[in-house]
């Protein structure tokens, strides 16, 4: 997957473990936890607009603690900087974003999920799964 990817690999020194490697992504997915120091340092790169399709997706920044929808609301009020940073700093350089409940990235790894069945308990409809990872290097 890496080798596909390489920029000019036949111009490459390339040693396992020790090697800086030139990539060419098709895409960048960034999550919000560590999108902030990427934009900050494609920013200082000095360039107008991405050169890739690149999204942001808030999701790692909302914690579990108490249930979705107030989970969901104390992270947009512990992360509203963080969140209006990223916000803008995509819409000026070209980069996609996802706000906070727009669902859950997975770069690696694509979970698949499968309903197996659902009940109803207290007029709340729950949901069990069933999930497979599916590894992106096979």
């Amino acid at each position: 997957m890496l080798y596909g990817h390489l920029d000019e690999p036949q111009s490459q020194d390339i040693e396992r473990g020790t090697s800086y490697l030139r990539l060419r992504p098709d895409r960048v997915a960034m999550q919000d936890a560590t999108a902030q120091m990427a934009m900050l340092q494609f920013i200082s790169s000095g360039l107008p607009r991405v050169a890739v399709p690149s999204t942001i997706h808030c999701d790692h920044l909302i914690e579990a603690q108490i249930g979705g929808d107030k989970d969901l609301a104390r992270a947009k009020d512990i992360n509203k900087e963080v969140y209006n940073f990223l916000a803008s700093a995509g819409a000026k350089y070209g980069v996609g974003f996802w706000k906070p409940g727009s669902g859950i990235i997975h770069q690696v790894r694509i979970v698949k999920f499968r309903i197996l069945k659902y009940k109803l308990e207290k007029n709340v409809v729950k949901f069990v799964f069933k999930y497979q990872y599916l590894n992106c290097f096979q």
